[in-house]
Order: C-alpha cells, then structure tokens, then sequence
C-alpha cells in the first residue's frame, strides 16, 4: 500500500516502458488500437452517498435558517440590522457567535435536559454552531464534486453508478471508476480513469495516453458508447481514422427503421436552404439550437409550421400525433456526417475484422482481468492509488500473455484475428 500510494508516477512510466518493450519484440501491430470501458467498484461503503440536488436544496434551506438565526441576534443587540443586508449571512452569524464569546454572555455551566429552562444566548449560539457547521460540510461537498452529481464520503473521488454485478439485483447505484483500456494485439497498451458515468468523453483521455508513445495509430475502433461529435473530433485532429458504431448500429439493420418517414436520416436534406424535406413534400426549416443532455454539443432544431394537420403521412411522421401538432426533431448534421462515413467503413470486409477483433481482444482482457484475477473490487482509496493498481493488473495481464506467446513459440507475429471466406 504504501509503494502503491507513494510512487504513482513510476508506475505508470514503468508501464508504458513495458509497452515499449513488447513493441521491441514485435508483440504490437501499431495500425488498430481499441478501446473500451469497464466499471469497478470502489472500496467505499455502498450507502455513503452525497448527491449534488439533494446537497444544494439543503443548503439553501439552512441559510434560511441562518437568516433567521440573525434576525434573533439582531433582536438581542448582537447584529445591526443594516449590516445583515451588506454581509455574507454565515460570515455575519460567526461574527455573532464570536461577539457571545468575547463578551462573556455564554454560560458553560448551564444546565441541559428536560425541566431546565435556557437562557435565549446560550441557544442561539447552540443553534448557531450547528447550522454553521452544516453549512461548512455542505460546501466541502459541492467543491469536492467537481462536475459530478455525487460522491462517497468514504472515498471522495469515486462517483456512484449502475454496475453489473448488482449484489441486491434492484439497479442500485454503487461507489465506483469508470476505467478505459486502449488494445492492442491482445496488450493493453495505454489505460485512464475517470468519474464519468457514461464513456462519450472518455476517447480523449485515451488518446493522450497513446500520444507519449514513440508510434502512432491509423485507426481507432470502439463501440457506441464512444460515439460523439467530440470524439470524431479528437480523432480527426490526430489524423487517426474512426471505426466508432454509430448508436443506431443495431436498429439501423430492420425494415422498420428505413420505413420510418418521421426520421431525419430518412428525409432528403437541402443544404442550401438549410431544411429537410418530408414525405408529403413540406420543409422542415432551422428554429433555433438547443442544449440537451444527450448531446455534449447544441442540437439544431428543425420544424414544420404548415401542413402537418392535413398531411395523410401524419401517423407514420408523428408519434403522438393525438397531441403533437407539428412536427419538430432535433438534430446535430456534423454528428450525422460523421456517422454515415463510420457505418460505412464498418460494413466493408475490413470494417467487419476490425469489429471482431474488437470483441475478441479488448472485451477479453477485461475478463481475464475481472474474472481471472477477480478484481471486482478496488482495494485503495483514491483516484490515484486506484489507477496505480489498475495499471499493476494492466502489467500482469501484459506478462501472461506474453508468457503464454512464449510457451506456444508466437513471438513476434502481432495477432490479428482473420475472417476466413466462406466455403461453397
């Protein structure tokens, strides 16, 4: 534990020193690199969770009582009450507290408990060290966020998200990393972490990594986690081609998704106008943007503000079209671009190897790190040791394999696993 915590950057330069080393021994292709995510649990307790929502309505309610706590020291004397409008209201109240104490009015001695009457100061100051300790925790909590919607208090940096492995099998959020593993012929050849609960801005982190090593990589695959607009971006700015499954991979395939009239990818788009063109022969024009979670990036909202009430294609168009007048979809067309030239390439014969070495090398080195070596769960506290020890396994999967290369005499002959044509 305490080589782990004490030396974080040696470790992972020993780790990408051991990558150079395969590399040496011709163990790595250097054209295709993968990537995929994994989520592991924290070893914080379970139910030791801070949400963001929760922790804010609470501190707004306890400045309301601390407004109210200095409406009672004003009455006393302690406050003037022109100086509760112009002051921060905590740092008024502490000012009050501190008046009680350097002036003597607080007794020590009194008595607690049922059949005791106390005296008004010794209350307010009570009340008052309370609420400004609430306050205190509070703000800790929120600075400690960073971005993220929640936090443990056991282990500040892991975030709470839906796993697999669900102990209670009811979908509740656990303590946890979302750990990337960028692959290579079977080696795990760069690894990040991050508190991000989905991997659309993961790429980037990856991507870094394998930029301090002495090659660079012609393609870059991933599944449909990782397909955003940022991502295609960062790749294109590395030079590096994008084989990243589109979202609607899967549905994309079934008659009924290139039937469906009310989808923008089945409407003709004139890019001189900047509007698409229905079924009925009506332009859906630009109205404005607009922000959404589901994109990292501004939508463009596109609407149809005539004919849809008469239109005879308005049940297929419409959802809902008992209450929905108009039609009216959001849209990122760049994002859209990107995507029609990565279902492309996919779908040749080489986009095909490419998705099943996917599969088959990095999904693999995931289960042999979780099932063979059983981490399921992390044993340190902390992002940076957690990486330390994530990268530790990285190096013993690393050695394995290449232990098993050795034993059946593979060296130097990268894997690549090969589709073979179908036999008549």
């Amino acid at each position: 534990s305490r080589f782990i915590s004490r030396n974080p950057k040696q470790i992972e330069d020993v780790f990408r020193q051991s990558v150079e080393r395969l590399d040496s021994l011709g163990e790595l292709g250097k054209e295709v690199v993968f990537q995929d995510g994994t989520k592991i649990e924290s070893r914080a307790g379970r139910y030791t969770f801070v949400w963001r929502n929760s922790t804010e309505k609470n501190m707004e309610k306890c400045l309301a009582r601390i407004r109210g706590l200095l409406k009672e020291a004003s009455e006393v004397g302690l406050v003037q009450t022109d100086e509760a409008e112009s002051q921060e209201p905590e740092k008024l109240l502490a000012s009050a507290v501190s008046a009680i104490d350097g002036q003597g009015l607080f007794n020590p001695f009194e008595k607690k408990g049922r059949g005791h009457h106390r005296s008004r100061i010794n209350r307010l100051r009570e009340k008052a060290l309370e609420e400004l300790s609430k306050l205190e925790m509070q703000k800790k909590h929120l600075s400690m966020m960073d971005g993220r919607n929640s936090l443990s208090k056991t282990d500040t940096d892991a975030t709470f998200m839906r796993m697999k492995e669900d102990h209670m099998r009811n979908g509740q959020l656990k303590p946890a990393y979302n750990i990337q593993n960028a692959v290579d012929s079977n080696y795990i050849v760069a690894s990040s972490i991050s508190a991000d609960r989905s991997d659309a801005k993961t790429a980037e982190n990856i991507l870094e990594k394998l930029d301090l090593l002495p090659w660079k990589y012609d393609i870059y695959c991933a599944d449909s986690g990782y397909d955003s607009l940022e991502s295609f971006w960062d790749l294109e700015k590395r030079g590096i081609e994008a084989y990243i499954k589109p979202q609607d991979w899967e549905i994309s395939k079934t008659r009924s998704y290139g039937s469906d009239i009310g989808r923008s990818v089945n409407m003709t788009y004139v890019e001189k106008d900047d509007c698409f063109i229905c079924r009925n022969g009506r332009k859906l024009t630009f109205s404005g943007l607009k922000t959404n979670r589901k994109y990292l990036r501004p939508a463009r909202v596109y609407e149809c503000h005539w004919g849809c009430i008469s239109c005879p294609y308005r049940h297929l168009c419409i959802s809902n079209h008992h209450k929905i007048r108009y039609k009216r979809f959001e849209v990122q067309l760049e994002h859209q671009q990107y995507q029609k030239i990565a279902f492309e390439k996919l779908s040749s014969e080489f986009g095909a190897e490419v998705r099943a070495n996917r599969s088959i090398q990095v999904e693999g080195r995931f289960a042999f790190q979780k099932q063979q070596f059983g981490l399921r769960r992390f044993s340190s506290f902390g992002k940076v040791r957690v990486f330390s020890e994530w990268l530790i396994c990285c190096m013993a999967v690393n050695t394995v394999q290449l232990a098993a290369r050795i034993e059946h005499n593979k060296v130097g002959t990268p894997f690549w696993y090969r589709i073979r044509p179908e036999t008549a």
